[in-house]
């Protein structure tokens, strides 16, 4: 539909919510401690760009997967879910030139975490 077929009321409607598309950049930016883009290629600032929607999606998809548990627990936000993933944690061990990982073992609340994401306990 061309600009001149779009009737007004869908136009504002549109570009109000581009407000919440900003937010979520900005929101995606700051959990991923993504600074400003310093890039000066077009292909660079394009990438960066793709990278930080790619991980709002990934996001998106994770809050849609993870509502049913949020659900049941309502001491738990997202945010307060995600922070409790980083406590897994995988390490490279070297002791007397013998090389061994040395990973977190999962807890309850770990398990359930990945059962709904539907992804393996590492």
């Amino acid at each position: 539909m061309g600009a001149e077929k779009l009737p007004a009321e869908a136009a504002v409607r549109g570009y109000r919510s581009l407000k919440f598309v900003e937010q979520d950049i900005r929101d995606t930016k700051t959990e991923l401690e993504l600074g400003p883009v310093f890039h000066r290629l077009e292909d660079r600032v394009r990438c960066h760009a793709f990278l930080c929607l790619l991980a709002q999606y990934v996001r998106w998809h994770m809050m849609r997967a993870l509502e049913p548990l949020l659900a049941e627990e309502k001491e738990y936000s997202f945010e307060l879910l995600m922070e409790h993933l980083e406590t897994i944690q995988r390490n490279t061990m070297g002791i007397a030139g013998q090389q061994f990982n040395l990973t977190t073992q999962p807890d309850e609340l770990h398990r359930r975490i990945f059962a709904h994401l539907g992804l393996p306990l590492p």
